[in-house]
């Protein structure tokens, strides 16, 4: 069995993701080096300690189990994402509540919720695969992500409660769903959204960041990484040498705007190495959403898939200016304890379901 385990194991996705936290820690190191005692790369130290125990849970314990604890899991997320709002355990920070302390542990509900609407989101779509085209089974699985997207974005985290979304669309397409259904459905957000925006439902910080994408101003922050980007040029100042990060200039730079040191002490080559080897692990996370044979599995690393391939695209972006700065952090490399656990949960997952399969992928 130990030899089976071995040989079915997904080798080329464990070693990425282990490069990325590795390039991960480097950089925050780095980073961190404005702060006392490296604070933050102590703290990240830390989570992947604490991560690692899940990570081994979710590789190990055979996935269906989640399926015969869906209702459970379901309910407990649900629980998670309103804790926030609970004098003593939510705490906030930046106008928004967004953590709970359980004793000396601080979580991040909206982190813990992805990887469980992708486990129970994925239950209902393997439940009624031969339902899902109905009107009735589109709505019930709309609703399923709705909650958790309407919970999060009330905290208000808009940026983090779109991958809800966005989940929900990716599983549909994979199973089967009529295409006119979800662009109705985009169009019918698209529309509330303008409504909202209109009777000021919208915070005035968010509407800010998207007027001045909107206008071609590139706003404080956005003006001070693509600075700090620029200043790398072709190999960069070297590591640990950016002066720009040194003097504090790019803010959050051990969290949202990480790959901005990466470009000021890496250069261009060392950016592009860094977006190979995310599209490397992407590439692999994908061949395990494709190859899965047993619908519940590729519903799985489907979810899991859009979550990484979203968060390191729109964190990418919101770097170079493509994109209205958000708070989506850079998978594997920003700072974030809960995020890390997520992260290393979804691969142990992965890992799971790729050993589980008869057929190798190469």
């Amino acid at each position: 069995m130990r030899r089976h385990f071995f040989r079915q194991l997904d080798w080329p996705l464990l070693l990425s993701t282990v490069a990325l936290i590795l390039a991960g820690l480097l950089t925050l190191w780095s980073a961190s080096s404005i702060q006392d005692n490296h604070a933050d790369f102590r703290s990240q130290i830390v989570g992947i300690a604490l991560a690692i125990p899940v990570f081994l849970v979710f590789l190990f314990v055979d996935p269906r189990l989640w399926r015969h604890y869906s209702k459970v899991l379901y309910v407990a997320t649900i629980l998670l994402l309103l804790l926030v709002w609970v004098p003593g355990i939510g705490r906030s920070g930046g106008g928004a509540e967004r953590w709970i302390t359980i004793g000396p542990i601080g979580l991040q509900p909206s982190e813990i919720a992805k990887l469980l609407v992708i486990l129970t989101l994925s239950d209902t779509f393997h439940r009624y695969q031969t339902h899902i085209k109905s009107v009735k089974y589109l709505a019930l699985t709309f609703a399923h992500v709705l909650i958790a997207f309407v919970l999060v974005a009330a905290q208000p985290n808009l940026s983090t409660s779109l991958v809800f979304l966005c989940i929900w669309v990716a599983m549909s397409i994979v199973a089967g769903q009529r295409l006119k259904y979800l662009v109705i459905i985009g169009a019918a957000i698209v529309l509330l959204f303008a409504g909202a925006w209109q009777a000021d439902l919208i915070k005035p910080y968010q509407k800010k960041r998207v007027q001045e994408y909107v206008s071609g101003d590139l706003g404080f922050h956005t003006e001070r990484s693509l600075a700090s980007v620029g200043s790398g040029r072709l190999i960069g100042e070297g590591y640990a040498q950016g002066p720009l990060k040194e003097a504090k200039y790019v803010p959050e730079a051990t969290t949202d705007f990480i790959f901005s040191v990466v470009a000021e002490e890496g250069g261009f080559v060392g950016s592009t190495l860094l977006i190979f080897l995310y599209g490397f692990f992407l590439f692999r996370v994908w061949l395990v959403a494709m190859n899965a044979n047993y619908r519940f599995y590729r519903y799985v690393a489907t979810g899991i898939f859009t979550v990484f391939a979203f968060h390191t695209l729109i964190n990418l972006f919101v770097v170079l200016g493509i994109f209205p700065v958000t708070g989506v952090p850079l998978p594997f490399v920003s700072f974030g304890r809960t995020a890390m656990l997520l992260s290393l949960a979804a691969v142990g997952l992965l890992l799971n379901i790729r050993g589980r399969e008869k057929q190798l992928v190469f």
